[in-house]
């Protein structure tokens, strides 16, 4: 495991027990900027969508405490248009299949 990854499973364990004790701390105290201002946080994103593939892959996504809201309405943003694009690639091999032009 890298240093990120072992530092992030520390960051989840005191989450899980903040949470046990009522949220003594602000959710905001978790949130990571470095990670949330990340360019790799789309590819983060790919990882944990495919994370049945790959289950041993590491993804910052797993742990959505460290995102500060822009970055989680970056990631909605980004899911979106990667399902419009799964929609149309979709509706056009089912037109290719039915031998409609495209």
């Amino acid at each position: 495991r890298s240093d990120a990854s072992a530092a992030v499973l520390m960051l989840r364990t005191l989450w899980d027990m903040n949470k046990e004790m009522d949220g003594i701390l602000p959710e905001w105290c978790f949130h990571n900027s470095a990670i949330s201002q990340s360019d790799d946080l789309q590819e983060h994103y790919r990882q944990w969508l495919n994370e049945e593939q790959h289950t041993h892959v590491f993804s910052y996504c797993k742990h959505p405490f460290l995102l500060d809201a822009e970055a989680k309405r970056r990631l909605l943003s980004f899911d979106a248009k990667v399902q419009m694009e799964s929609a149309m690639q979709e509706l056009v091999a089912q037109t290719w299949r039915q031998g409609l032009p495209v």
